[in-house]
């Protein structure tokens, strides 16, 4: 079977057709979807002349196409998948798209140059307050197996962290626990130190600076406020 053919008549069928978008006001409403003719997965454009408005049934047709067409190609595998597991879209699949669209994507190996793609695609991307909470909210009551852990164990032995990484989870750590201790008694209090290990903490804390930002100040001005209250009921 020749897919490539059955894909270029599919697109020259809808192009004869000359479709608009109008408004689901209008009586001439018909649900339409934007297509790329060259998939941008093989470097197609946003261009005019490179769109096409397809129904639903022959977007989801040709994009199944494109997955014979160009079989290795993980960008076109995602595209296909997604149309077919989009929640956003009440699309019902038939048994066997199902499966294929679930072991293509399963067979199919991705290329180092497209995991670091994807690595740097998700770099300082933020999260709005709304995503945030609903993190939060699908986390809670969430209960690990302990094979779940053996295998997040597994994927973390061996990984390497770049130094920055390190220092930045370092500076962040001493900041949650002096702001979770202030106003504390320490839990090394009573307990004597040898000389060596008092040699150690003073070259340690040698050239260190307390961050100087406003809400770091107002957390040990109210730690302090809350020691001197404790001390005073007591």
């Amino acid at each position: 079977m020749d897919h490539q053919k059955i894909y270029n008549k599919l697109i020259n069928l809808a192009k004869l057709k000359n479709r608009k978008r109008f408004p689901k006001t209008n009586i001439e409403y018909v649900y339409y979807e934007k297509h790329h003719i060259i998939p941008r997965g093989i470097g197609g454009t946003d261009d005019k002349e490179n769109l096409v408005l397809l129904t639903a049934r022959e977007h989801f047709i040709c994009h199944k196409l494109l997955t014979y067409i160009y079989p290795n190609n993980i960008r076109i595998i995602n595209a296909f998948f997604l149309m077919a597991f989009d929640k956003r879209i009440n699309r019902k699949v038939s048994s066997r798209d199902y499966a294929y669209a679930r072991e293509l994507r399963a067979l199919t190996p991705m290329s180092k140059e497209q995991r670091e793609n994807i690595g740097k695609a998700g770099l300082g991307r933020k999260c709005s307050e709304e995503t945030k909470q609903k993190i939060r909210e699908s986390a809670k009551g969430r209960i690990i197996s302990e094979e779940q852990k053996e295998q997040i164990r597994k994927t973390l032995t061996g990984r390497k962290q770049s130094s920055e990484t390190i220092e930045k989870r370092s500076i962040k750590l001493k900041k949650v626990v002096h702001w979770w201790n202030i106003g504390k008694s320490p839990a090394n209090k009573g307990i004597p130190c040898s000389e060596e290990t008092k040699r150690k903490i003073s070259e340690s804390s040698k050239g260190q600076k307390r961050p100087k930002d406003k809400e770091y100040r107002n957390k040990i001005s109210e730690g302090l406020k809350r020691y001197h209250q404790n001390k005073n009921n007591e």
